[in-house]
Order: C-alpha cells, then sequence, then structure tokens
C-alpha cells in the first residue's frame, strides 16, 4: 500500500485524483500492526532523545 510504504497522503491523495485526503484516508487507510509498531517505536525514539529514520524537521 502506498501510505504503508511512507508516501504522504496528500502525494496519494492527489495522484489518486481524490478531492480531498479525507477521501483517500476513508478509502485507503488499514492501519496493520506492522504500522502500529513503528509508529510507537519512532516515538520511543523521540522520547530516549534520538530521531528515527527518515524524520524530516518542517
Amino acid at each position: 500500500m502506498m501510505l504503508e510504504a511512507g508516501l504522504d497522503i496528500k502525494v496519494a491523495s492527489v495522484g489518486l485524483g481524490h478531492a480531498n485526503t479525507q477521501i483517500t484516508r476513508d478509502l485507503y487507510m488499514k492501519v496493520r500492526q506492522a504500522v502500529l509498531d513503528e509508529a510507537a517505536e519512532r516515538v520511543l525514539m523521540l522520547v530516549q532523545g534520538e530521531e528515527p529514520a527518515g524524520v524530516q524537521e518542517a
């Protein structure tokens, strides 16, 4: 799935021709346990003062 691969929701939404990102989320965003585990790991790293891989500063 595009979103699980890390593609930004806005990029996926535009690519799929959706009027907004909510449509994309409603249709395609399925949270699997692996995705939840990765998110938890990233939060833990942030709490410990580490920077998770793939995180970009705004």
